[in-house]
């Protein structure tokens, strides 16, 4: 990804977390090194408090049209809880970083268009049985106040969306996207019940 276009990622998570720079952690992605990503950490504020992950490089992947696309391309956040170990010895944040790594890189590795209400279901490693993770959902940032963190202009009819990235488990997924979207951001929702939570085992 070119400078301009990381800045111009960079600048939109700034203006919407309401957060500059100096209040950003970066640790490094780049775990394909013909398509680099980075996840900026970003920390818990007054009117945010709690954890944001925020994907840059991942919109360098054009994916195939579609009639319904809010945008051909995807950066992708998620929301932590404030009490969690983020620093790059931690093994709970690598979780979640793995996490959310492994679904930034999807549409890529799957040749796929995937959008809002998609989910995904990962693998980490040529073993399917012992390696297989939680599937990823992807919602609407609904978190964050400002609606128009959804699209992030990169320049002239050249535009990515940023989706929010939820670890679900077999039983939550098998009872469709109505229940979970009640579930995670539904007017009688548990509090912070949009924050990802850790998921170890299929339920």
């Amino acid at each position: 990804m070119n400078k301009r276009k990381f800045f111009k990622i960079v600048n939109h998570y700034n203006k919407y977390f309401e957060q500059e720079a100096q209040d950003m952690l970066e640790f490094g992605g780049d775990v394909d090194e013909s398509m680099p990503i980075d996840v900026i950490v970003y920390k818990p504020t007054q009117k945010y408090p709690f954890w944001k992950l925020a994907t840059v490089g991942a919109s360098d992947y054009k994916m195939p049209k579609h009639k319904s696309a809010i945008a051909r391309k995807n950066e992708y956040v998620m929301f932590l809880d404030k009490y969690i170990d983020i620093s790059p010895e931690s093994k709970e944040y690598d979780w979640y970083y793995r996490f959310l790594m492994l679904t930034a890189y999807s549409a890529k590795d799957l040749g796929e268009y995937i959008s809002y209400s998609h989910t995904i279901e990962l693998q980490n490693g040529d073993d399917e049985k012992t390696n297989k993770l939680p599937i990823s959902l992807l919602l609407l940032p609904e978190a964050i106040q400002d609606s128009r963190i959804l699209r992030c202009k990169l320049g002239l009819f050249d535009k990515c969306a940023i989706f929010q990235v939820m670890p679900i488990t077999k039983e939550e997924w098998e009872k469709g996207f109505d229940f979970l979207e009640e579930k995670f951001y539904g007017e009688n929702s548990e509090p912070n019940s949009f924050l990802a939570r850790k998921i170890e085992k299929w339920v």
